[in-house]
């Protein structure tokens, strides 16, 4: 839960590297040796890691909004 505007900044941040690591693990594809099917679940975990962050900033925007 995201309490204050640099516990925003730090998440937004945090939210910025995960989308930056998905668009490189994308790009990329699985490591040599790497099981195709931890690639996608890796990616998968981290996508929804995003969506949590996002959730969070979205939660926080809106609540900045009613009380201003």
């Amino acid at each position: 839960m995201i309490r204050s505007q640099q516990d925003y900044n730090m998440t937004k941040s945090r939210a910025d590297r995960v989308r930056a690591a998905i668009e490189r693990a994308v790009g990329s594809g699985p490591a040599r040796g790497e099981d195709p099917r931890l690639h996608t679940a890796g990616l998968d975990s981290m996508r929804r890691q995003l969506e949590e962050l996002e959730t969070q900033l979205r939660e926080y925007e809106q609540e900045r909004r009613r009380h201003s």
